[in-house]
């Protein structure tokens, strides 16, 4: 098996897909831009609430 290249949508939509629910071939075929787009922005939120609580 290969995995998804590091950075693509494939990738992506494997995370978004552990994280928000419903399988990475959904996201690939049936989300819209805004659901991608809102998705990716929860996570940076996400990743910058950890780097935040990290330094303290």
């Amino acid at each position: 098996m290969t995995p998804w290249p590091h950075g693509s949508a494939g990738e992506l939509s494997v995370v978004l897909a552990m994280k928000f629910g419903c399988t990475p071939w959904q996201w690939r075929k049936h989300a819209l831009n805004e659901d991608w787009a809102t998705a990716v922005r929860i996570l940076e939120q996400e990743a910058q609430r950890v780097q935040q609580m990290n330094r303290k």
